[in-house]
């Protein structure tokens, strides 16, 4: 309750306690939007009468804080057509509209998400309801599809997909209620993404507000500067709240805290201060911090003094952000520099906050706190974000995330990267024959069979896209590439899956193109890394070309 005491006016404080009910609403959506399996999970239970325009922002809301740090505005209009009082689901009505803005806030840099609502045939019992959400500062993809929950058994499919949206749980999450997806690439720089759902009209509430929620609320939050200290507030209230939930998913261990500080006496002030609830680690240099950081499980957050002597803090920072393991450890700065410059190059460098010296160890433990709950909150909704949901294994969409930050690496340490492109011999023909529920199982055993042939903590294997697979391998040579290839062709043939309309084994066999990319020639001006997917799609292309059930490895 600290930042509602400290607000500078009522309606400071107004604004506070509002988001704190919103973000909480917002974390149940998303836990229960995970729990969704199929259209007909539903009962007559969940039908209720809700406020349209109330739900609408409750989902909204608490987003802005994200679209604030991502430079993205988000616009609402609500059609006057619209009943204020609606019957229908609204819990997963909620979840749609989350996930949906989640999603694109995510993808985008310097944006703008416009969102429209109007209706059809609001005075009948049963009408549609109409969305259109507009993007706009996203980078596009290319040869966008008309449909992109499209399937064929093309092997030079582009994976156009629009899973960088996060669409297909978002779909599934549309169609339990009677609606429909519709994204298309509208222009250079942007989407719609259009869809409707099926709500029923309240009778014996229906009647307009005079003061509807959608033009006083929403501008308010978005010229809220002071919104990101007010969710992490929020966020530790739902962290208290649910706690017993919570428990029973994860660890009961208590989060490590790595303090670095090269003087003795601040190490030792902070490690008293929390040591009653965290595990404690102490560093009194960069290079000690760094080896510390490089333990299993690496700390929960690291508070990290600016001047050290050798290696400051600005340089373990950086180092901690380029190791995908420990790339998403809050970082908070020990300081006695307060000016805004330092803050702003601090932020740069990857730290989430600072702490001034002397310390105010009450301060302090708000910090930590605050800094876990939110470190804890962005797992949660990471997992539907990053996570294909049949495979539990990284989608196309952390791939990238990766692929990028794996390109950076090897570039500044001159090491090769290579990539495996994986595809399901005649998969159409399995799903054809044996039907879609025993091709998602066959997906999970390969999936699975590659997860386990990857042993390297670095690796990375990801859902591509339907029957596709690709495998990141940072570090690696052409020759090492090459031989994890082959190892994990024979463990998906040695799981003996029948496969009788294979010409093949008969059994389930893989197609696997191999690529490693390595710095560029300073002279030559060429970067094989820039065209790692490209160069990985026409090997696996040439492996089914010449036989399927083979490796076959790109050379220039």
């Amino acid at each position: 309750m600290q930042l509602i005491g400290n607000a500078r006016s009522t309606a400071d404080q107004e604004i506070c306690l509002e988001n704190i009910r919103l973000s909480g609403a917002l974390l149940e959506n998303l836990i229960n939007g995970m729990l969704v399996t199929d259209q007909y999970n539903q009962s007559g239970d969940d039908i209720i009468s809700f406020d349209f325009h109330t739900t609408v922002e409750d989902a909204i809301i608490p987003l802005i804080a994200s679209a604030k740090r991502h430079n993205v505005i988000i616009d609402l209009v609500i059609h006057r057509r619209i009943p204020p009082i609606v019957r229908g689901n609204a819990q997963r009505f909620k979840q749609i509209i989350s996930y949906l803005i989640l999603n694109a806030v995510r993808c985008l840099e310097r944006g703008k998400i416009s969102i429209e609502a109007t209706a059809e045939n609001t005075d009948k019992a049963v009408f549609k309801v109409y969305f259109n959400v507009n993007l706009s500062g996203i980078t596009p993809l290319k040869d966008f599809p008309a449909d992109p929950f499209s399937s064929n058994d093309s092997s030079d499919r582009t994976n156009q997909s629009g899973s960088n949206f996060g669409l297909t749980l978002v779909k599934t999450l549309i169609e339990t209620m009677n609606g429909k997806l519709s994204p298309t690439h509208n222009s250079d720089d942007g989407y719609v993404l259009s869809f409707y759902v099926l709500l029923l009209r309240d009778n014996a509430q229906n009647s307009k507000k005079d003061d509807p929620m959608s033009k006083r609320v929403l501008p308010m939050y978005n010229k809220n500067i002071r919104l990101k200290a007010e969710e992490l507030l929020a966020i530790e209230q739902i962290r208290t709240d649910q706690a017993k939930a919570y428990n029973k998913a994860l660890p009961e261990t208590r989060p490590r805290v790595l303090v670095v500080d090269d003087a003795p006496e601040n190490t030792q002030l902070l490690a008293q201060a929390l040591a009653e609830s965290y595990q404690i680690f102490i560093a009194n240099s960069g290079k000690d911090a760094l080896s510390i950081i490089q333990q299993i499980p690496p700390p929960d957050i690291i508070l990290l003094d600016l001047s050290m002597p050798e290696m400051s803090g600005y340089e373990v920072c950086k180092q901690i952000h380029l190791e995908k393991r420990t790339m998403d450890i809050p970082v908070i700065f020990l300081t006695t520099l307060s000016n805004t410059e330092n803050e702003a190059y601090g932020l740069r460098s990857g730290a989430v906050d600072f702490i001034s010296k002397p310390f105010d160890l009450a301060s302090v433990k708000e910090k930590v706190k605050n800094h876990l709950a939110l470190k804890h909150y962005r797992e949660i909704l990471s997992v539907t974000a990053d996570t294909d949901s049949l495979t539990q294994i990284p989608n196309r969409r952390r791939f990238e995330e990766m692929l990028a930050i794996e390109i950076r690496k090897a570039r500044r340490n001159n090491t090769p990267l290579s990539v495996i492109k994986i595809d399901i011999d005649y998969f159409k023909a399995y799903n054809d024959s044996y039907g879609y529920l025993e091709g998602d199982t066959c997906l999970q055993e390969v999936a699975d069979a590659l997860k386990k042939t990857l042993k390297r903590a670095g690796d990375l294997v990801a859902r591509w896209d339907g029957e596709e697979f690709i495998c990141l391998l940072p570090d690696t040579n052409l020759k090492g590439a090459a031989h994890v290839a082959e190892n994990i062709r024979k463990a998906v043939l040695n799981l003996r899956i029948p496969h009788q309309l294979s010409p093949l084994e008969k059994v389930i066999t893989l197609s696997l193109g191999v690529v490693t990319g390595s710095k560029s020639d300073q002279n030559s001006g060429e970067d094989s890394f820039e065209v790692l997917l490209e160069h990985a799609q026409k090997a696996l292309i040439k492996a089914k070309e010449t036989g399927r059930n083979q490796v076959y490895v790109y050379r220039k």
